[in-house]
């Protein structure tokens, strides 16, 4: 594959190191870090669903150790013939910090985790991740009240209900691959073609 395994479209404004390692946006007492998240992490998602519609022996645990979520019942399973067509990415929470009010936390920076009771006493949870306020154009208070219905709550939403809540405000690393990108991986014995390019290294 004459590309890289990640979009390099989206990856034009990232920093390296000598190594060719992408480095964090946002150092760490004024220190730039090696990112967490990479492609293999992508390709690895797709492994799992390619072998488990081709009947295949399922993957190997990766060693960046996570374990797949359980089937979300909110979606239809994948069908094999819409597999060419998906695309993956992965995203590493970082830099968590518990907010001051439902309203400290930057639009298209930071995600958000919100914890509250709902209606029945039950307690509830939701996240956003950083880029959903933005591409929908939401602001402060459209994307909690969005967020709230997302994790159940059902009844009027007052700015009592919204000063109530536990808001945790956090960054992210993300990783982006096609399946395109995942068949070249893959036939390439799990190695990116051209290491070279900027987006086989994470």
């Amino acid at each position: 594959m004459a590309g890289s395994v990640c979009d390099g479209d989206k990856q034009t404004d990232t920093k390296r190191d000598n190594n060719g390692y992408r480095l964090s946006l946002y150092p760490i007492d004024g220190v730039e870090r090696r990112l967490v998240v990479s492609t293999e992490m992508c390709c690895f998602c797709f492994d799992v669903l390619y072998c488990h519609l081709h009947s295949f022996e399922q993957p190997k645990v990766p060693r960046f150790t996570n374990e797949p979520h359980a089937r979300d019942e909110r979606f239809a399973p994948i069908a094999e013939v819409e597999l060419r067509k998906l695309h993956c990415s992965v995203f590493l929470l970082t830099e968590l910090e518990i907010a001051e009010d439902y309203l400290d936390w930057e639009i298209g920076t930071h995600g958000i985790r919100i914890e509250f009771v709902d209606e029945d006493g039950t307690e509830r949870a939701a996240t956003y991740l950083p880029h959903v306020a933005r591409d929908h154009g939401w602001n402060h208070v459209q994307t909690i009240n969005r967020l709230l219905r997302k994790g159940g709550y059902r009844s009027l939403i007052t700015d009592d209900l919204r000063r109530s809540l536990k808001l945790t405000r956090y960054r992210t690393q993300r990783a982006d691959a096609s399946f395109t990108d995942y068949m070249a991986y893959r036939n390439n014995n799990y190695q990116c073609q051209n290491p070279d390019n900027k987006g086989c290294k994470s």
